[in-house]
C-alpha cells in the first residue's frame, strides 16, 4: 500500500527532480573503492543495464552523466508504480500523525 508519506516523497522526487534528502559520507569500505577507482585499479567496463545488474555485488563507477540517466530511469519507475497503485486503489488515505503512530515514529 502507498502510504501518505510515500506520497509526499514521490511529490518531492518530481519537484526537486532527484533524492530529497541530503546523501551521506561514503563508509570506509567505499571510499577505499572511491579512491581505487580514481587510480584506474579494479575497473570494469560496463556496456548496458542488463551488464550493470549482473555487477549487483561490485562497487560500480560510471560516468556522472550515465549514472544521471540511471537514476532518471529507476525513479520514474517508482513513480510509475506508484501511479499505479493510486489507479487501483492499493493506498491509504489518512494524517500523516496517524500513520505515523501505526509506524511507531
Amino acid at each position: 500500500m502507498v502510504s501518505q508519506a510515500f506520497n509526499i516523497f514521490i511529490a518531492m522526487i518530481k519537484e526537486t527532480k532527484g533524492i530529497p534528502f541530503e546523501i551521506k559520507i561514503p563508509n570506509e569500505e567505499t571510499q577505499k573503492v572511491i579512491k581505487e577507482a580514481r587510480k584506474g585499479k579494479n575497473l570494469t567496463e560496463i556496456k548496458d543495464l542488463d551488464e550493470f545488474k549482473k555487477q549487483t555485488s561490485k562497487f560500480v563507477v560510471l560516468p556522472i552523466e550515465e549514472y544521471e540517466k540511471l537514476k532518471e530511469a529507476e525513479l520514474e519507475k517508482i513513480i510509475r508504480e506508484a501511479e499505479k497503485d493510486y489507479k487501483v486503489g492499493r493506498f491509504i488515505k489518512e494524517p500523516a500523525e496517524e500513520h505515523l503512530k501505526k509506524l511507531k515514529i
